[in-house]
């Protein structure tokens, strides 16, 4: 059996519009389709045969809650992603340009984040700073109704004035250092988050290792300047301003409690993070 799990809330509630181009390209392969917003995905993947198969058409949020509940089960069944959700990091990370790739291989060692005394798993990143105030605001125009939403537009308002910077305490793999001035200290998996921006150009999913990218700087001006070339992965070569760490354990402790987002959903109130591979 072929299984066809899509997210209809996917791509500002659009990924059902993409059904038609999965089954067109693959004509030959008769699909079961479920949303997998309804499935208990643990009893799924629990149940599922040894010959079946699994297109997910969704985006990181699909993507993150699958891997989650994959951890659990450990299928060997083939899983492919297919392009459908608004953002799709993960897919631009590992195959920019397709529309579908397996991806057995990037679920077999996902990193985990501790807030709060709770685990999560994550595919991508780990968001703490302007990206997770950025995710915070567009919840808010979210919970009003607003369906397309610009998180570039809000990130560059946020850069504007509303953002405030905070000290942040950073240690990873024992070693700590402290910066003030802080605008985002990201843990990343992959090399991209927020629908594109390339926040760390070097970072290889299957390294084993994770990259923490932190973004320091007083002058409120310099940062808007700069802040544009996160797109190309170009702010990185601002030494000044960005400041690179790999390890396989990151803690980040902020002096004030600030948003944090995890693969794209938003946690309040957060003062530490702790990320780390296996």
């Amino acid at each position: 059996m072929h299984y066809l799990l899509y997210n209809p809330l996917a791509n500002n509630y659009h990924a059902c519009d993409d059904i038609h181009k999965v089954l067109e390209l693959h004509k030959e392969i008769n699909y079961e389709q479920i949303d997998i917003t309804k499935l208990d995905l643990v009893k799924f993947l629990s149940d599922i045969d040894d010959d079946s198969s699994i297109t997910i058409l969704g985006g990181d949020g699909t993507l993150s809650n699958f891997a989650s509940n994959y951890q659990k089960c450990k299928i060997n069944n083939p899983i492919y992603l297919f392009h459908g959700g608004s953002g799709n990091d993960f897919l631009n990370d590992i195959a920019k340009g397709k529309m579908e790739i397996q991806i057995n291989k990037y679920l077999q060692n996902i990193p985990y984040v501790i807030i709060n005394d709770k685990e999560y798993r994550y595919i991508n990143n780990v968001g703490y700073g302007i990206d997770g105030q950025v995710c915070e605001e567009a919840d808010i125009l979210k919970a009003k109704g607003k369906k397309k939403i610009s998180y570039t537009l809000i990130a560059l308002k946020l850069l504007l004035g509303k953002y405030k910077t905070r000290k942040a305490k950073i240690t990873v793999d024992g070693i700590t250092k402290e910066y003030n001035h802080v605008w985002l200290a990201a843990s990343m998996n992959g090399q991209y988050y927020g629908g594109g921006m390339m926040v760390a150009p070097g970072q290889d999913r299957l390294s084993n290792t994770l990259s923490l990218v932190v973004m320091s700087c007083k002058n409120r001006l310099i940062a808007l300047i700069n802040f544009p070339k996160i797109f190309k992965g170009n702010l990185i070569k601002k030494k000044k301003l960005v400041h690179i760490y790999k390890g396989k354990e990151i803690e980040v402790e902020f002096d004030i409690p600030c948003a944090l987002q995890i693969d794209g959903e938003t946690f309040l109130n957060v003062s530490k993070y702790k990320a780390y591979i296996k």
